[in-house]
């Protein structure tokens, strides 16, 4: 569903609110558009000793208008010939815009960062860094085709439309884990999603202080 449909469609179903019956003693609150690209990777390698084996798993929320980005990173180090856990931790930040970009055709998208991560193996704090970027495969589909629900009420009335796309995708980069830099090639899985929604709220002149806007 392109851009062009996707406004004409909202702008359909604004007008259907509109010619409504609370259309006489209501006015427009508030007109929002939010799009958000998810990004997931999932990394797995082992060292040349055969030894020291690393699993990472990133999820990156993409954010422009209302919301902030962020990022949540699971990293787990292992020496299997000693058994022992080398390092385990789970952590997360806001992005800056310029550290998180992502362009809507989901083709590519990137983020790089520094994550403060709790080792519970280490038992201290660890700044994990981490420069990934994203390359689209394949075709666009969509996970959630476009739709749009109305929520009517005495004194308010929400209109929303909302479409998902996904593409599968190869991630690569490196991610810096006890001082030491881990280059990846490729992921063993990834993906980029992208949520597009547009919603206006309608308020009625009777109780103009009710109700929220999306």
């Amino acid at each position: 569903m392109s851009k062009k449909n996707f406004i004409l469609l909202l702008a359909s179903v604004l007008v259907t609110v509109l010619q409504s019956p609370i259309n006489a003693r209501t006015r427009k609150d508030i007109v929002s558009n939010d799009v958000e690209s998810l990004v997931t990777a999932t990394f797995m390698s082992t060292d040349i000793t055969g030894c020291i084996s690393t699993e990472v798993n990133i999820s990156g929320h993409l954010r422009s208008g209302r919301g902030k980005s962020e990022v949540f990173l699971n990293v787990i180090q292992l020496d299997d010939c000693k058994g022992e856990v080398l390092f385990s931790g789970i952590g997360k930040t806001n992005l800056s815009r310029h550290e998180a970009l992502f362009d809507r055709q989901l083709e590519h998208a990137s983020l790089k960062t520094t994550i403060i991560v709790f080792d519970s193996a280490g038992k201290r704090r660890n700044a994990i860094k981490v420069s990934i970027r994203w390359r689209g495969l394949g075709k666009l589909t969509l996970s959630h085709p476009l739709k749009y629900a109305t929520e009517p009420g005495k004194h308010i009335q929400n209109t929303r439309a909302f479409e998902r796309r996904i593409r599968h995708a190869n991630a690569f980069g490196t991610i810096t884990i006890l001082g030491k830099k881990n280059r990846f090639n490729q992921s063993d899985d990834a993906n980029i999603s992208l949520l597009t929604q547009a919603g206006s709220t309608f308020k009625s002149l009777d109780n103009p202080k009710e109700g929220n806007s999306i």
